[in-house]
């Protein structure tokens, strides 16, 4: 439609451009160049309005695939439902992070360590205060990991929940927070 119209106008601006040229006793010079000028910008848009039309309809059965792919996708998804859960059964060896781990909570407004610190003098540090508590009869104990908390706090990783489920006994919760130069809780 736009450009239908496009080209008749251009057709019209030829005519014009004709008519002017012909006449001998009119001194047209600046109209007829300007109708020149008009006709090129003319032809520039429509040779424009091509491309973008060509263009359309190079990208379109690209597109329609594109989409005819997706609504396929999303129709397998919504027609399999939801995954059903983990059902394997945990073996001896199997644990998550959080059964190893252990929260050190400092007194409020204070910090378990210095930011200057280096972890390893954390870990060694955190394992001189777990020894103190251990007995004949306790796990072996190994620190993997410490974890600094922006409160202060920090988080031990151990090598074996039975380690952090030794460590989380009331007793020895205490017996290994009375050994730490700040005053700190052991949360479960």
């Amino acid at each position: 439609m736009a450009s239908e119209t496009l080209k008749s106008n251009i057709d019209e601006i030829v005519q014009l451009k004709q008519s002017l040229t012909e006449d001998p006793q009119n001194d047209l010079s600046p109209a007829s160049s300007a109708a020149t000028r008009a006709e090129h910008a003319a032809d520039a848009v429509l040779s424009s309005i091509v491309d973008v039309k060509n263009a359309i309809e190079l990208l379109a059965p690209s597109l329609n695939a594109t989409q005819n792919s997706i609504n396929k996708m999303s129709q397998t998804i919504t027609d399999s439902g939801p995954s059903p859960p983990n059902t394997q059964p945990r073996g001896p060896n199997s644990y998550s992070e959080a059964d190893r781990q252990i929260l050190f909570d400092p007194a409020p407004g204070q910090a378990l360590f210095a930011p200057e610190v280096t972890p390893a003098d954390i870990a060694f540090e955190m394992k001189r205060a777990i020894s103190a508590a251990q007995t004949e009869d306790s796990p072996e104990i190994q620190i993997k990991a410490t974890i600094r908390l922006c409160n202060g706090g920090l988080i031990v990783e151990l090598t074996t929940p039975e380690a952090a489920k030794w460590i989380r006994t009331p007793e020895n919760r205490l017996k290994i927070t009375g050994t730490l130069d700040t005053p700190a809780t052991i949360k479960e």
